[in-house]
């Protein structure tokens, strides 16, 4: 981009969807970036260090930054924090999470698909999961379920308050740890369970007139799932209307299937 007017203006877009200059007027904008500059710096490379001058700020307009401490009496530093855009292909999201957790952070970490629109959000409180969103699922089995669907291609974290659309009753209580190891039990779960229901598209048939079911914690499921059935519906339909997650689904079908209700 040779043109200094399209220069000016993508500069002042780019300000603008930072939060910390998203209220100045056009004319601050402009004076900050004819006074600022943009800088490169290559992966690994070290930007500023503790005890360097405050003398500037810096607003990442691509990439990631890592944000190292050296923690307790030990030398070597550790990451604390994540800024800025990252590809997930060279973060893992359960990095990402432990990061945002053990350094307390408050704020939305929001997930994009290719097409950049919101694939999923998380808030977290003082580095707390609170609430998770992702399609027409909340809480526990939005957290669960994006690791379950296709690994999306970048995130950003915004701190602040949660969306609006987070409602109270949505309030997750498991531990941000808890979530994580559940998620992970959860996934290697369904991976198995795929193997043997390779196709989304199947349609399970009811082989019984009544549903038998002696497990209180699943039967509400189970009842969806047995409705749904006699409707003929597949597994795909299923996932993307009941408001579990996918392992779930697999889980009851899976069982179904053992006692002889559907196949």
């Amino acid at each position: 981009m040779d043109n200094p007017a399209e220069k000016l203006e993508e500069g002042i877009g780019f300000l603008k969807r930072a939060e910390i200059f998203g209220r100045l007027s056009p004319e601050e904008l402009k004076a900050i970036v004819n006074t600022g500059r943009i800088e490169t710096h290559a992966p690994g490379s070290t930007i500023f260090k503790i005890g360097d001058p405050s003398d500037a700020i810096y607003v990442i307009k691509s990439g990631v930054v890592e944000i190292c401490r050296a923690k307790g009496d030990r030398e070597k530093m550790v990451v604390v924090a994540y800024l800025g855009e990252s590809d997930l292909k060279y973060f893992d999201l359960p990095t990402v999470i432990q990061t945002l957790a053990t350094s307390e952070r408050t704020g939305t970490l929001t997930i994009t698909d290719q097409l950049e629109g919101v694939f999923a959000r998380i808030y977290f409180e003082a580095g707390k999961v609170l609430y998770a969103e992702l399609d027409h699922l909340k809480g526990e089995e939005a957290f669960y379920q994006l690791f379950q669907s296709p690994m999306q291609d970048a995130f950003t974290f915004k701190g602040g308050l949660p969306p609006v659309e987070f409602k109270e009753e949505e309030e997750i209580a498991t531990t941000t740890m808890g979530l994580l190891m559940e998620a992970a039990r959860q996934q290697d779960e369904l991976k198995v369970l795929k193997e043997s229901y390779a196709d989304p598209n199947r349609v399970f048939r009811p082989q019984s007139e009544t549903l038998p079911w002696n497990d209180e914690e699943t039967e509400g499921l189970a009842q969806e799932v047995w409705a749904r059935l006699h409707r003929r519906e597949t597994i795909d339909q299923m996932a993307r209307e009941i408001p579990v997650c996918q392992y779930r689904i697999y889980k009851v079908l899976s069982l179904m299937e053992a006692k002889g209700l559907a196949a």
